[in-house]
């Protein structure tokens, strides 16, 4: 009896030692990514291919352009069916009122339904894993054409990416921002330089995003909380999972000039404290801390209460470090997968809310600013001198 149950206690202090081996064993697609079967694809004519299509709506101080993280853990395929309904519930209940919600207030938002890489493909820089992230960039993509041609040019854009979207996000700033981008300008539905001007900020948020890959696009950090045309990047992780800040701090995912997904080693990840707002190793001061918010199951657009000054959050090797939160239920789960899934929370919800209004703002006052002056002109022209003939009157 005793040796059963000391057999019994062994085993399960082996499962919880191993655990995370244990979960992306079980993730894992059997089937290799060459010959897994693709799921259809969306059609973003159709509202119905969105998560949140609000076209309808009259325009507001910017438009959002949101791609949610990831909710797809199943092993039967690399990339999500579209109507999966277990993905589906918890994109509309829990990624999208915690992710997009702080922008619900300031502006439109636009969320596709994309055949994102299942969580698998985010443990892997493999083949599998890369060719899962570049067919969901694909759909991505495919959306982001659609919300330029219905939105009006002159409203200001918001990107916004959290985790998987992150590096999708990642991927739009490549392709359609970068002026010397793999398009080659004439070949996108809006030139990089007009969506550069009306860009507010991109989002990137809870993915390893390299200093490298923005200075290759010529793209500022958002050193600052009024700063804009530039993007605010972090990762944030508890202290106590020592393991996934190793991971962030290990490799990244980047798009090289051919849109295809590459493995960064040893990156150089942004960092910008969204207490602070500032690029730097700073420690947040619990005071500044505007609030976190579970938006868990609310109707979308309606504010959550903030619970304000529960965060401390400092940049430490370009990983936003987070001391736990005395609140229970803003905590990451550590059992097993759970720490993996699109969180019931934001610890930054109203910190995000705030800093977003006060960028749109200030982009609207440059922009008028920028009215009043003509375009500088950016080549000079060589004028040759021409020969004076004169023209014939009637006397000659």
């Amino acid at each position: 009896m005793i040796g059963a149950v000391a057999a019994t206690i062994a085993a399960m202090l082996l499962i919880a030692l191993f655990q995370d081996n244990l979960t992306k064993f079980f993730l894992k697609p059997a089937t290799p990514f060459q010959v897994s079967p693709r799921p259809a694809g969306p059609h973003y004519r159709d509202p119905g291919a969105w998560r949140l299509w609000p076209v309808k709506e009259p325009a507001r101080a910017a438009d959002i352009f949101y791609i949610h993280s990831t909710t797809y853990y199943s092993a039967q395929f690399w990339n999500a069916p579209l109507d999966d309904d277990d993905y589906a519930e918890e994109t509309l209940k829990i990624a999208l009122p915690n992710e997009a919600g702080p922008f619900s207030q300031l502006g439109r938002v636009f969320a596709p339904n994309y055949r994102q890489a299942t969580r698998a493909a985010s443990f892997t820089h493999k083949y599998h894993g890369m060719a899962a992230r570049e067919l969901a960039l694909e759909d991505v993509s495919a959306a982001f054409e659609r919300f330029l041609s219905v939105r009006s040019p002159e409203t200001p854009i918001i990107l916004v990416g959290y985790e998987q979207g992150a590096v999708l996000a990642l991927g739009l700033l490549t392709r359609y921002f970068d002026s010397g981008g793999p398009d080659q300008g004439d070949t996108r539905p809006v030139a990089p330089a007009q969506l550069r001007k009306r860009l507010v900020a991109a989002y990137l948020i809870d993915e390893t995003i390299p200093a490298s890959a923005l200075e290759r696009l010529s793209l500022p950090v958002c050193s600052e909380k009024r700063a804009i045309r530039c993007v605010v990047a972090y990762n944030h992780v508890e202290r106590r999972f020592a393991d996934e800040i190793a991971r962030a701090r290990s490799r990244a995912v980047v798009w090289d000039g051919d849109m295809k997904a590459e493995s960064l080693a040893s990156p150089e990840p942004v960092c910008v404290n969204p207490v602070t707002w500032q690029a730097n190793e700073q420690p947040s001061s619990r005071e500044d801390h505007v609030g976190a918010a579970s938006a868990t199951g609310i109707e979308f657009g309606a504010m959550p209460p903030a619970v304000a000054k529960a965060v401390v959050a400092q940049c430490v090797g370009g990983v936003l470090v987070v001391e736990p939160p005395s609140q229970d239920y803003f905590r990451r789960a550590p059992w097993f997968k759970a720490k993996w899934r699109a969180q019931p929370f934001n610890l930054f919800f109203h910190d995000i809310a705030e800093n977003a209004a006060l960028r749109t703002a200030a982009l609207g006052i440059k922009m008028r600013e920028e009215a009043q002056f003509l375009e500088p002109i950016e080549e000079t022209v060589d004028i040759i001198d021409s020969p004076i003939n004169k023209v014939p009157t009637d006397s000659q």
